[in-house]
């Protein structure tokens, strides 16, 4: 009998976990974002985002078209990159399958002290009920990977 309710009891919160995933907003979905990313989950943060999608920061244009993590977390941390803080995030634009948001962040030291300060555009599309990412746009140097800086 114990067996039958932790099974009932874990199916219950999947299902609520899902719904809630799914009924996200736009906001509440790029905090998960930027937590996969203080997380240093490559894998989780590269699932947030639509396969393919678009990046533009500072001036250059990269299409990814694989589901491989793109992020280089060990480059970061060269950098002096301990954990990045959002500092304002804005809805520009909305609709139930579509949202455009600005994200101020700034990406901190291991004293907290901000080193790098810049606002992105991500264009967000909602499909099966979760959102994703299909765009980034920014027009600073904001370094991911040794190939995009």
């Amino acid at each position: 009998m114990w067996r039958l309710f932790a099974m009932i009891f874990v199916s219950v919160s999947f299902a609520f976990s899902a719904s809630a995933n799914q009924n996200s907003s736009p906001r509440e979905f790029i905090v998960s974002v930027f937590e996969a990313f203080n997380a240093e989950d490559a894998r989780r943060y590269t699932a947030m985002f639509a396969t393919p999608h678009v990046r533009m920061i500072n001036g250059s244009l990269v299409i990814q078209e694989t589901d491989e993590p793109f992020i280089d977390f060990d480059m970061l941390k060269q950098s002096g990159w301990k954990t990045t803080m959002v500092n304002a995030i804005d809805v520009l634009d909305q609709s139930p399958s579509a949202a455009i948001v600005q994200v101020t962040f700034s990406r901190r030291d291991e004293t907290g002290t901000p080193y790098l300060e810049t606002t992105g555009f991500y264009t967000l599309s909602k499909e099966g009920g979760d959102w994703h990412i299909i765009a980034i746009a920014s027009a600073g140097s904001v370094p991911i990977n040794r190939n995009e800086k």
